[in-house]
């Protein structure tokens, strides 16, 4: 799972998962089965966007027609249930952008589930412990816990009891889903429980620092029999898999998708295509190649871009905002540049504050732009409504302005702030001495500062290092 900050609100994608170890060993007297199975999450997403709704409503859009977005959704349920611990009238707009298939084994609906809980735990600013968040995802469902700790693990009991499990053996993952799904009811119905489970002492030790070939050889899943029982097209596609040169093709979680590990993202594409090339093609309805999450971020941040250059315009005494200390741009590789960063002084010292552009809207009568400030039509000079725009900063305020660019983590947010500040520091030094000549409009010629006169409200803005409130 990963979440960033969007205009007014919080962008979350949310994970899928694979078991790659899944044994069952009984039924319990609470009707669930006890089951012992490893999973990891997978880099393929649903992407989830979440703002206030100052109605009080819960509100599901989804991309897909095909999937419901009432009461009995996972998303809305789990937004209830926040709603209901928050003991308030607090309301939420939620954009499902769907991508991992349901009813295929895959957790998608679990991990929107989980995603909501954390996106709205932090948007409605309710600050519930982990513990809290646990006890109301195991409410939603089994697999739902596994979501919210954002690393592979084995899961006991329901599946409700977490064990992280380190596993960092670096795979491309190809997942088929046919053109059908499956149950999880159905499947289970049809499961025959062993009477001599796998030896569930010795199964972590098989995935622990283990390389493909380790991995392969020990991937099981108990549910993949009945699934095959249920639909026989699923042991087709199977052994399209076995001929297109996959080691050990396996069933997702209660299915109908189905995987297959490669050392090289090149061979998994090459049997990809033997699939949808073959006599498999007419029930394949979608094929990935994936990764390992937690791989696959990792490798993200090794990308890791230098700021090569800082200039500074420092303001003129007796400016019209005091608050605003200098403008300033940033060359990341001597090949990106930012402009327009500005420097504010707060209560609590100086902070780096984002470039941004003043929102606007259109007139109700000659679909004019004006800005939400504006009190009448610069077009056809009819007044507007006085509260206009749906948008709140972090303390309440309407927000007159949406960012041009933001750094979308800590450690960014960190690099940037000491990078200006400490070059900030060094051009006011520097402007004490004779003769000293700004740089900053040798790249800056098109600069209006009369464009950026009005930046108080700046110091709200939450995305600030150092927040001066």
């Amino acid at each position: 799972m990963r979440m960033v900050s969007i205009t007014d609100g919080l962008q979350v994608w949310a994970n899928a998962k694979l078991n790659f170890y899944l044994e069952i060993s009984g039924k319990r007297s609470d009707g669930f089965h006890e089951l012992s199975t490893f999973m990891v999450p997978v880099q393929l997403n649903d992407v989830l966007e979440f703002r206030e709704d100052t109605t009080g409503a819960i509100k599901l859009w989804c991309d897909s027609k095909d999937l419901s977005t009432g009461p009995d959704n996972l998303i809305v349920r789990a937004a209830r249930m926040m709603q209901d611990e928050s003991k308030r009238p607090l309301g939420a707009e939620i954009r499902l952008f769907k991508h991992i298939p349901w009813q295929a084994g895959l957790g998608g609906g679990s991990s929107d589930a989980a995603a909501t809980l954390c996106a709205l735990n932090h948007l409605w600013k309710l600050n519930l412990p982990e513990k809290i968040l646990e006890e109301k995802a195991t409410k939603l469902g089994s697999d739902v816990p596994f979501f919210l700790q954002k690393k592979a693990a084995w899961c006991l009991g329901r599946g409700e009891k977490i064990l992280p499990s380190p596993f960092e053996c670096d795979l491309s993952i190809l997942i088929v889903k046919p053109i059908f799904g499956l149950s999880t009811a159905s499947v289970y119905s049809r499961l025959k429980i062993p009477s001599s489970p796998m030896d569930q002492a010795e199964a972590p030790k098989h995935f622990a620092g283990s390389g493909i070939n380790k991995v392969n050889e020990n991937l099981f899943n108990r549910l993949q029999e009945p699934a095959f029982e249920l639909e026989p097209e699923l042991g087709l596609l199977f052994e399209a898999f076995r001929k297109a040169g996959a080691q050990k093709p396996l069933l997702c979680g209660s299915g109908s998708a189905i995987f297959a590990l490669f050392e090289h993202d090149e061979r998994a594409l090459e049997v990809a295509k033997s699939l949808i090339h073959g006599t498999a093609r007419n029930f394949i309805e979608h094929t990935f190649i994936t990764r390992q999450a937690i791989l696959f971020l990792r490798q993200l941040r090794r990308v890791v871009v230098k700021i090569t250059e800082v200039r500074i315009k420092l303001m003129e005494s007796g400016n019209d905002n005091e608050k605003l200390q200098a403008f300033c741009s940033i060359t990341f590789d001597n090949a990106f540049v930012i402009r327009d960063l500005k420097i504010i002084e707060g209560t609590r010292g100086w902070f780096v504050a984002m470039p941004s552009r003043k929102l606007m809207d259109r007139c109700p009568k000659c679909s004019g732009k004006n800005q939400l400030r504006a009190r009448f039509c610069n077009q056809c000079g009819c007044k507007l409504p006085e509260y206009r725009g749906m948008g709140r900063d972090t303390n309440g305020k309407q927000k007159m302005h949406a960012d041009i660019a933001h750094p979308i983590n800590p450690e960014c947010r960190e690099n940037i702030q000491q990078s200006v500040l400490s070059s900030f520091h060094a051009e006011v030094e520097k402007s004490k001495l004779p003769g000293y000549v700004c740089n900053y409009e040798d790249i800056d010629h098109d600069f209006e500062p009369a464009s950026y006169a009005d930046e108080k409200t700046k110091e709200t803005r939450g995305y600030q290092t150092g927040d001066p409130t």
